[in-house]
């Protein structure tokens, strides 16, 4: 069987929808059409016709698969950690929870609440490479960094793809290919890639441009920083 999986368009929402990639095409199922989605869409999202209606992709549309995003009622499967999902009143006093349906705000990522759900529902085993992907995004969607250094040197694998793939939230090329390399490559394979070893060379030297721009102009007083951009400007 066919789904379309519509996803929130950062790192999260991209690897949710990869272990669901991972999962589906380990029963034989897969996905046709990768969709990322963001909150300019809430008019149009709320339409109970949306995945009928909308104009984000042409051809045949497959049963809905929601990750990462807002609550919709025709979702055929549907994940999601943020308690501020319910739109519309009426939509939150129908939605009861199943094997296909989740909201769980007390985990770091809908990766993993994606991943634990497979799991114990399905019994799914995922590839190590999944697990490792899981607990990278905890890392990351849950600002659970060792340090404020550890974001800016970036200097394991799992947080030069997440710079790589922050760069691409708002293009539609290349989303499924993305997608699949986080459901079938480990995290090291990936931030080995060419394009991905040429972006994160570049945006070294952007950080460290800007490191030192803000050691040249920030002034302390007292225990107040204060940045001055005005040459900058």
């Amino acid at each position: 069987m066919k789904y379309d999986v519509y996803h929130h368009n950062d790192f999260d929402g991209r690897a949710s929808a990869a272990v669901m990639l991972a999962f589906l095409r380990s029963r034989g199922d897969d996905i046709e059409h990768f969709v990322p989605v963001n909150y300019y869409l809430l008019s149009q999202w709320l339409s109970e016709d949306f995945f009928k209606k909308h104009k984000l992709f042409k051809g045949q549309r497959n049963p809905a698969i929601v990750v990462d995003f807002l609550y919709h009622p025709k979702a055929a499967w549907w994940f999601e950690h943020h308690p501020t999902t319910f739109k519309k009143p009426e939509w939150a006093k129908r939605f009861r929870a199943d094997q296909q349906h989740h909201l769980a705000p007390q985990y770091p990522s809908c990766t993993h609440l994606v991943y634990d759900a497979l799991r114990k529902n399905f019994g799914w085993k995922p590839p190590r490479h999944i697990k490792e992907l899981v607990k990278w995004l905890d890392v990351i969607d849950g600002a659970q960094y060792r340090s404020a250094r550890q974001t800016i040197e970036f200097k394991e694998p799992a947080l030069q793809v997440n710079e790589f793939v922050e760069m691409k939230l708002h293009r539609a090329t290349g989303n499924k290919r993305l997608i699949e390399l986080l459901a079938t490559e480990p995290l090291d394979a990936i931030a080995r890639l060419p394009e991905v070893r040429r972006f994160v060379k570049k945006l070294r030297k952007e950080y460290a441009k800007g490191l030192a721009f803000i050691k040249k102009n920030t002034k302390i007083v007292g225990g107040v920083s204060f940045l001055d951009r005005t040459g900058s400007m």
